[in-house]
């Protein structure tokens, strides 16, 4: 009883000691372990108890069977021997197993044993009989659920009398809790390792490039991602790029360097607004960007975590990782830690900016230190070269006016050596114009009282040269302020003396200059105040300086209508260096009249400062010199333009009507006009052009009692009517009445002759106010004068020219009439010899004969009856020429088929008329033997035009020839004649002819120069090639 208290007592302390460490675990299974032995060991060797000892005995194990119940544990016996396995109700539930179903086998003990523990414990086991040692391992087992969970198991070997290993006893406890404990601090060790790893790589390190190597690598690993990425924000770019990245998966996709945009990126917004990003699943993105960075980033779907770095308030970028497969599940836990990673790289990010200025602070400032110091050596040593090589005479005293230091262009400026100062301070007074002296010693006196000063006098060198020196002294403070050194500076400044004085002359000379320039100067300042203005400008507007000067410019001198807008600009671009000109219109101010101004703006130096230099000119005389000249030019086109619409057209009314318009319109007058007179001198108004249709003179006769026969020979010798006002003293009683009438206040009146007589008169009136007609107008109403004459002449002589031309049309009708008459005269006697004729031969000549009078007489007929008596449309004479020769020889049409393939072509006479011949020779020859015995057949006529190389190309330029053009130069034509008869005999040699027909035809060809050829396939073919004949004019 006393051993089942023991064990109660040890299992009561195992269970409240569930919670401590291993060790502690380790040795109450061996005590329990080593009881459980004796008690297993003790029941077997007593067979039988007492009643109180087997109650004792039960009550002690129902005390057992609680603590094992309260301590979660379960005890186990093995026997070595049978390798029986027994297990109390508590092991069973331990290994999820319902109470009585274990079989007692270790193969079925060995089956809920984790896969990966089951070698190990079993070398456990072995290690532990052989070495005698106390058996204690952790290991995992299965439940039939599939559930993991952790078992301790302690246990001893006993042995029998002969040391053989007999069973195995201990006990089974269920750790999986302490075991997550375990993991759970492990795995947050392992963190903390890793942060710690983080923040010394940081404080260890400034180089961004490590930090954030390190910061990606123990990201991915603390949180198990895929791969983890920084990435910086650049605002000015609006984009994001990957700086580093750290990748332990090969589903990942490096990139490095890759461009996220942050347009229509929802992500990058919320990034910016500081807020932590958990994408479960990025294939949710349906956004421009993010998609796309999915795929780029990893092959298969994953999940994002993305942390905001905010260094010094602002987001900076990124700290993100991305784990496959999703949705992405972290815990708060796992949220917290990504934090602290983030806000340790934040901090190093700010920590290194800060370093990297620092050290380019200091990099700047021991730059600075270094350039101080060289300019400190370069000021002493451009110091000493100064005071030695400068013409000035710089010299140190203290103040008792002892002499410490002289520079060596003492002797240069005085011609007395330096060491003459050192002996007598006062030696370079000895120098000084006497009539200086007294002045310079009281000045010296109170310099060295001031211990600061400057004076100007003069000096006598050895050799009696007088310089001009400008002396100046200031004082040297010692580091507590005090006075102790007096610095004097001497130069020799008679140059510049002789400057002043020429510089006097000059601006003297310059003012002269100033004042009798002939165009108007204004000085301003560079605000627009008048300073100054020169005598041109007083004279033009008879004031004096002082008023001009208290006028305004734009105020006062510029008239209401100017381009006031531009004015600034011209000002602004003058005082940037430009010279500007331009025009203005300008107020006198003595009577307020205008005038045009040419003005220049240019940016000079005046007194040592920047002025505006305004150049004015009136311009106005050569503006309406200009005006004139326009108007002239205006009239010289208009007359040019006249004389272009008189050349290029005979119609003389329309004409004239097309000059008065343009000339009412050119002149702006009220009324133009063109008039006759009948043979008492009355005014016929022909033609006119008026601004008003109620001052419409046309068609009227007027009486003008001034106008006779002496008036119409002044005009024929030149005269010009010029009156501005008809109102005037010096005009006519009775002319002033006429005008009157025709409501006239000022006219102007020229001639129109032709062939030296007067034809009318070309008149232009101002109808309601007098006119001050100018000198181009008149000059121009006289060529016009000239030139609608000209028309009038032009136009006479078109109308007796045109009657001429008329008169010989009729009269060549009347010729080629009169020769086609001939002609059927002649063949009408021909017919009447053929009819009394009893031979054959010549009655077939005569008929032939007739043939060839038809075509010439055909000839004639077209030519009177188309109207143009040089030039014949041949393509329509083939067509009559073929239709007469068949139903000259009565031939049926149902015989012999004409058909026509023809160019429109126009021939000459000289051309046409052997062309003509020849053609009826050939349809002649083809009707009469081609087509014996009333043989039926066709005769094809084709005539074509082949261009020459000029021809073709003006048809190329556009310039296509019509049938109505001459043929062009160099053209050739092709006139074949073919009928499908029977054929021309193989023997038949065209140059060994006997057939008069064939013989005509030859000659014909060489008249017209060209070639014959015959052709003798299914039927007859002549092809004849020939150009237009060209003959001279022949009138």
């Amino acid at each position: 009883m006393v051993l089942v208290a023991v064990l109660s007592t040890v299992v009561a302390i195992a269970l409240l000691t569930t919670t401590q460490n291993s060790e502690s675990l380790y040795f109450l299974g061996m005590a329990i372990a080593g009881f459980l032995g004796i008690v297993w060991q003790r029941m077997r060797q007593i067979s039988t108890v007492s009643d109180t000892a087997v109650r004792q005995i039960q009550e002690s194990e129902a005390r057992l069977q609680l603590s094992l119940q309260a301590a979660n544990m379960g005890i186990w016996n093995c026997n070595l021997i049978t390798g029986e396995i027994k297990w109390t109700v508590e092991t069973e539930q331990l290994f999820g197993m319902a109470p009585g179903t274990f079989d007692g086998k270790h193969e079925t003990f060995l089956h809920f044993v984790h896969p990966d523990d089951r070698e190990v414990l079993e070398q456990a086991v072995q290690t532990t009989i052989q070495k005698r040692q106390i058996y204690h391992y952790e290991y995992r087992i299965v439940w039939a659920d599939g559930s993991i969970h952790w078992i301790e198991c302690n246990g001893q070997a006993f042995y029998d009398a002969n040391n053989q290993p007999v069973c195995i006893t201990g006990t089974v406890m269920d750790i999986s809790d302490r075991k997550r404990i375990e993991i759970a601090l492990q795995r947050q060790t392992r963190q903390e390792q890793a942060l710690n790893r983080v923040i010394q790589t940081i404080r260890n390190s400034l180089d961004l490039k490590t930090i954030f190597t390190t910061a990606a690598q123990e990201f991915t690993e603390l949180l198990q991602m895929d791969g983890a990425a920084i990435i910086q924000d650049l605002p000015e770019r609006k984009c994001s790029t990957v700086l580093a990245e750290y990748l332990q998966s090969p589903e990942s996709v490096p990139a490095l360097k890759l461009e996220i945009s942050d347009e229509d990126n929802p992500i990058a917004e919320r990034l910016k607004q500081g807020e932590l990003l958990v994408i479960e699943d990025a294939r949710t993105l349906t956004d421009p960007v993010n998609p796309k960075i999915a795929q780029a980033v990893s092959k298969v779907p994953c999940g994002w975590l993305i942390l905001p770095l905010e260094v010094n308030g602002v987001v900076w970028g990124a700290l993100a990782g991305h784990k496959s497969p999703p949705p992405l599940v972290l815990t708060e836990d796992e949220i917290d830690l990504a934090r602290r990673v983030a806000d340790q790289l934040a901090i190093a990010i700010q920590q290194a900016n800060l370093y990297q200025q620092v050290q380019n602070l200091n990099q700047e400032l021991e730059q600075r230190v270094q350039e101080r110091t060289a300019a400190l050596q370069e000021s002493e040593e451009k110091f000493r070269q100064i005071a030695e090589n400068i013409n000035h005479v710089f010299c140190i005293e203290d103040t008792d006016g002892q002499i410490l230091y002289t520079s060596p262009s003492y002797a240069d400026i005085w011609g007395q050596p330096v060491d003459t100062l050192y002996q007598n301070a006062n030696a370079w007074l000895d120098a000084v114009h006497p009539e200086d002296g007294d002045r310079v010693i009281t000045e010296v006196s109170m310099l060295r009282e001031r211990c600061a000063g400057e004076m100007e006098y003069r000096i006598i060198r050895p050799n009696g040269e007088i310089r001009w020196i400008s002396d100046r002294s200031f004082p040297i403070r010692n580091p507590q302020g005090q006075i102790y050194r007096i610095a004097g500076l001497a130069e020799d400044i008679t140059n510049r003396k002789a400057a002043e004085a020429a510089l006097q002359i000059s601006e003297q000379n310059l003012r002269t200059i100033f004042n009798n320039v002939s165009s108007m100067l204004f000085v301003h300042d560079v605000d627009g105040t008048l300073l100054d203005v020169n005598n041109r400008v007083l004279e033009h507007h008879r004031l004096d300086r002082e008023q001009v000067l208290k006028l305004s410019i734009v105020d006062d001198y510029s008239a209401p209508d100017n381009p006031f807008h531009l004015l600034q600009d011209y000002w602004t671009r003058a005082l940037a260096g430009e010279t500007i000109n331009f025009e203005w219109k300008t107020k006198k101010l003595v009577d307020g009249s205008l005038f045009d101004t040419d003005i220049t703006l240019n940016r000079i130096i005046w007194n040592g400062k920047p002025v505006i230099l305004a150049s004015a000119r009136d311009v106005s005389e050569r503006k309406r010199a200009q005006v004139r000249l326009q108007r002239q030019a205006a009239a010289n086109q208009l007359l040019a333009t006249i004389a272009q619409t008189i050349n290029q057209s005979i119609q003389l009314n329309e004409v004239l009507e097309t000059c008065l318009e343009q000339i009412q319109q050119f002149l702006q007058c009220d009324r133009t006009l063109i008039c006759r007179f009948d043979s008492d001198y009355n005014v016929l108004i022909e033609l006119e052009a008026v601004s008003q249709t109620e001052l419409s003179l046309l068609g009227q006769t007027i009486a003008d009692p001034c106008f006779d026969q002496d008036w119409a020979e002044r005009y024929r010798q030149g005269h010009i009517t010029v009156c501005d006002d008809t109102q005037s003293a010096d005009i006519l009683p009775c002319y002033a009445e006429f005008l009157a009438q025709i409501q006239v206040r000022a006219n102007l009146a020229v001639a129109i002759l032709q062939a030296d007589q007067i034809w009318g008169l070309l008149i232009v009136h101002q109808c309601h106010v007098p006119r001050q007609w100018q000198p181009y107008e008149i000059n121009l109403l006289k060529q016009l004068g000239l030139q609608i004459g000209i028309a009038s002449q032009k136009a006479s002589l078109y109308r007796q020219l045109e009657n001429q031309l008329t008169q010989k049309e009729v009269l060549l009708k009347e010729i080629h009439h009169r020769v086609k008459n001939n002609l059927q005269v002649i063949s009408s006697m021909l017919w009447l010899q053929t009819e009394a004729t009893n031979h054959p031969a010549v009655s077939t000549a005569l008929e032939d004969t007739r043939h060839r009078l038809r075509a010439m007489s055909l000839i004639h007929e077209t030519l009177y009856q188309q109207g143009d008596f040089g030039r014949i449309s041949f393509h329509d004479y083939v067509r009559r020429l073929a239709s007469s020769i068949l139903a000259f020889c009565s031939i049926r049409q149902d015989q012999i088929n004409l058909r026509f393939r023809l160019q429109p072509v126009v021939f000459n006479l000289e051309t046409a008329m052997p062309c003509g011949l020849l053609l009826n020779e050939l349809i002649t020859n083809a009707i009469k033997h081609g087509f014996p015995n009333d043989r039926q057949g066709e005769i094809c006529i084709t005539l074509e035009q082949v261009l020459s190389p000029e021809s073709t190309l003006s048809t190329l330029q556009g310039l296509p020839l019509s049938p109505k053009t001459p043929p062009p130069s160099g053209s050739q034509y092709i006139l074949t004649i073919q009928d499908n008869g029977v054929g021309i005999p193989e023997s038949l040699n065209l140059k060994k002819l006997k057939s008069l027909g064939l013989k005509i035809a030859y000659d014909l060809v060489l008249q017209l120069e060209g070639n014959l050829e015959l052709e003798r396939t299914n039927g007859t073919l002549f092809r004849l090639t020939f150009s237009a004949l060209e003959y001279g004019q022949r009138f």
